[in-house]
């Protein structure tokens, strides 16, 4: 276990230093001043099931699938860094645990107070399904990814931008009924989109 949390660290990106901790199981650098570019691609975090990184302002887009080439997460908490965006793609669903006897180890994701915009459906499920997994989010700013990938990339952009905070915005429902969006980008007129 690796702990810097609740100082002052004020590091642009991840400290160089912590690249190296192959061994590491858990990680916690919550609660700094941490800034910059959010790369988990650049670390090589072999053994990492815990990682804490919640209350910085960390930036740019998280590739959930670099999350998706560690096989035993147990926590990640990227709670509370406005700047981050991007989505949770389905990368993390077979490691998803639950009381029904599937093998995996993830039981925590806090992806609130972000810009993430969407997440898989796995975890939605998982969610609804299971008492064992816990996931947070801002309602208002995530939701469970579109299919489509033109919706996909709307999402990021809502959620990256926070726009559902912005009354300009307001056109802007990804919200369904029997399947299907109860308003379209283009037919409906979603502001700013032709």
């Amino acid at each position: 276990m690796i702990s810097v949390a609740f100082n002052s660290f004020n590091d642009e990106g991840l400290p160089k230093p912590l690249k190296k901790a192959e061994t590491a199981t858990s990680i916690y650098l919550e609660n700094n001043k941490f800034s910059g570019a959010f790369n988990l691609e650049d670390m090589n975090w072999k053994a990492l099931q815990v990682l804490n990184i919640a209350n910085n302002a960390f930036s740019g887009d998280v590739h959930s699938s670099a999350f998706g080439t560690n096989y035993h997460w147990e926590k990640i908490d990227i709670s509370q860094n406005p700047l981050l965006s991007g989505h949770f793609d389905s990368s993390l669903c077979p490691q998803l645990v639950s009381t029904s006897g599937s093998i995996g180890t993830l039981s925590y994701l806090d992806i609130s107070g972000t810009g993430i915009g969407c997440f898989a459906d796995c975890f939605a499920q998982a969610i609804a399904k299971d008492y064992a997994v816990t996931l947070k989010y801002d309602a208002d700013n995530a939701e469970v990814c579109e299919s489509d990938l033109q919706l996909n990339a709307l999402q990021e952009l809502c959620g990256s931008t926070h726009c559902h905070k912005n009354p300009l915005f307001d056109s802007w429902s990804f919200e369904h009924k029997d399947g299907k969006l109860v308003s379209e980008p283009c037919v409906d007129k979603w502001y700013g989109v032709t």
